[in-house]
């Protein structure tokens, strides 16, 4: 069982990784914020090197860690002044972030479930959600563009729910040209992208081997709307769309929808 280590100061010095640890891509190292993150992270193997935590959120976190995890137990004032940011959720955590695997297109046959692609997605939170509902729809991989925006980054992780732990990561150079090699291997490539046949009078079968999504302004790159399939989500307002997130949530829904409840 974990030992609780109790701080009283805000300027412990073991509380220093903390200070600051909003990540920067590249550090390696991955900000947790809340119980149920912490939890999702630990289950998945990910090695988390030191625990934050008011008492409570200690009591309720020590079963899911390592026995040699530093927890260290401190009031809501310490951790806030530790955090450096506003703060509501009790408990912190470093996390070692985990490698991705370079994808290849033989890769994918042996993945199970579909696999999920953000390209050049910008905003964290978008590539949070989307990873979230991708789990949550029975996805179990994500290819990843190491062009856009950081899903370790603590506002992606946070929007994820911890997801981005469970799911099995890949990335690539360029995941635009990755996915136009798998589509001409003969996968089921689908993209959500203006322009594309109507979502209402898309065949549902076979089911999709990936599902893209493109950035907030700019949309998929051209060469790949071209060469994979498309979908469009009709809408009432010719002047506005719906949000990243909600497009792949309505497209993965429409697939993938009828997953089985989980009691």
């Amino acid at each position: 069982m974990v030992q609780k280590i109790p701080v009283d100061a805000p300027d412990d010095p073991r509380l220093r990784p903390f200070v600051g640890a909003r990540r920067h891509r590249g550090s390696g190292t991955a900000l947790l914020e809340g119980r149920r993150v912490i939890a999702r992270a630990a289950a998945a193997d990910v090695s988390v090197s030191a625990v934050l935590a008011t008492e409570a959120h200690a009591e309720a976190l020590a079963p899911h860690l390592a026995p040699d995890t530093p927890l260290y137990v401190a009031t809501h004032a310490i951790l806030a002044r530790t955090a450096g940011f506003r703060f509501h959720r009790g408990c912190l955590a470093l996390a070692q972030v985990p490698a991705a695997t370079p994808f290849d297109p033989a890769v994918a046959d042996a993945i199970e479930g579909p696999v999920c692609a953000p390209v050049g997605l910008a905003d964290p939170s978008n590539v949070g959600a989307i990873l979230r509902t991708a789990y949550v729809l029975g996805f179990r991989a994500v290819l990843l563009d190491p062009r856009g925006a950081d899903p370790f980054d603590p506002r992606a992780i946070r929007a994820s729910a911890g997801c981005v732990f469970a799911l099995r990561r890949f990335t690539a150079p360029r995941v635009d040209l990755a996915l136009l090699k798998l589509a001409r291997r003969g996968a089921r490539v689908v993209a959500a992208e203006t322009g594309g046949t109507p979502l209402s009078r898309v065949s549902r079968r076979p089911a999709p081997a990936v599902l893209a999504v493109g950035g907030e302004d700019r949309g998929l790159p051209s060469a790949l709307v071209r060469g994979v399939e498309t979908v469009e989500i009709p809408t009432a307002a010719a002047d506005v769309s719906f949000n990243v997130h909600a497009a792949f949530a309505i497209v993965a829904h429409a697939f993938f929808g009828d997953v089985p409840v989980v009691a």
